[in-house]
């Protein structure tokens, strides 16, 4: 995947540092930095992405991103005298992508109900717990009032 060593190579940058500091950091040779950085197909697990994360000071989300690029040029007559292009990824990546935004909005969706059924339930469980501390209240006023009156009459 070509944008990883893209973007651990422009977040690197980002930082002023230097393929050799974050390779000695990694614990990696600063060859193998180079390739994983340059060569689109030099294997790289999820646990070195982790700890590079956690070198460069960022999110595997954030060096897994998918760049889309899009620059539009003049003077190409289709349509409206602009084409506009997209690079930075195929289509079975886009699609990749696009699926995984899906899940994620039906997840959030899903998570949004329990929200509202749990705020539901919340409200009625304080509504009854007011009511109850009114009860209380009613209760310890009537026995105050009881005790008031019992201490009144055996002073008389």
């Amino acid at each position: 995947m070509q944008y990883i060593g893209q973007n651990l190579k422009e977040i690197r940058m980002k930082h002023n540092w230097t393929q050799k500091y974050v390779s000695d950091k990694m614990g990696i040779s600063q060859t193998k930095l180079s390739h994983i950085e340059n060569d689109p197909q030099y294997p790289i697990t999820d646990d070195e992405i982790i700890k590079l994360a956690k070198i460069l000071e960022t999110t595997m989300t954030e060096i897994k991103k998918v760049p889309t690029h899009v620059s539009i040029h003049h003077n190409d007559i289709r349509g409206n005298g602009y084409v506009h292009h997209q690079t930075g990824n195929g289509a079975e990546e886009t699609q990749q992508v696009l699926s995984q935004l899906h899940q994620n909005s039906q997840l959030m969706t899903e998570m949004l109900q329990e929200l509202k059924a749990d705020k539901d339930f919340l409200k009625e469980e304080n509504r009854q717990l007011r009511q109850r501390d009114e009860k209380w209240m009613l209760i310890l006023t009537d026995m105050q009032k009881q005790l008031v009156d019992f201490l009144s009459k055996s002073k008389s």
